[in-house]
């Protein structure tokens, strides 16, 4: 089930029609509650972690995955790699990946690596869930990646594409020597275009 970001406006139509009033922030938290209902609360799953883990492990074999906790026990970062993921790389061009992190609703920031099969397409490589983008978070993810696909994917001459989180830049140096980092232009025309809409000036480079 597939949520809209507009789904509060249709609540809010269908409770006028029935002759009730309901106000944005009202339907806002209606939904919430709607989704939690359905979905469970994120920050509430975390305890079933281990549980969740074997489950994908027993279903999917061949699967790696590595949980890092602070000195206080709470949970800091997971990484996984399907074995499927595994398996497969071992058929696809070798010597590319793209790495993004996207922020999640309800705190952390979930890290992904995809590499490009023989026809093109994305090819699921591995993720990560972390506290947020950090040179520390983006170097354990990337020695996670080296680690379970090898130097024969990550080896000399392997090009890394993402974009220009400080993070990411920062922890570049854990890959293999020789490896190249690429920035993609999607990203940089994306972050652009804002301060070009608003009349913003660029200082030369």
């Amino acid at each position: 089930m597939l949520v809209r970001k507009d789904t509060n406006q249709h609540l809010i139509a269908d409770a006028k029609a029935s002759r009730w009033t309901v106000t944005a922030p009202t339907a806002t938290r209606a939904l919430q509650e709607a989704r939690k209902l359905l979905y469970g609360c994120p920050r509430e799953s975390y305890p079933w972690l281990d549980a969740w883990l074997k489950a994908t492990t027993d279903a999917n074999p061949g699967t790696l995955w590595d949980v890092q906790a602070g000195e206080d026990g709470e949970f800091t970062s997971l990484f996984v790699a399907f074995g499927g993921s595994i398996a497969g790389s071992r058929h696809i061009p070798p010597g590319f990946a793209c790495v993004d992190g996207c922020h999640l609703g309800f705190g952390g920031t979930l890290l992904i690596a995809v590499g490009v099969d023989a026809l093109g397409s994305q090819y699921p490589l591995a993720f990560a869930i972390i506290g947020n983008e950090s040179k520390d978070s983006w170097g354990y993810f990337f020695l996670k990646l080296v680690e379970v696909f090898g130097d024969t994917f990550f080896g000399p001459s392997f090009g890394l594409m993402g974009d220009q989180d400080k993070g990411m830049q920062a922890a570049l140096g854990d890959l293999p020597e020789g490896s190249v980092a690429l920035k993609c232009h999607v990203h940089m025309s994306c972050n652009i275009k804002p301060v070009a809409n608003e009349g913003g000036r660029f200082e030369p480079v």
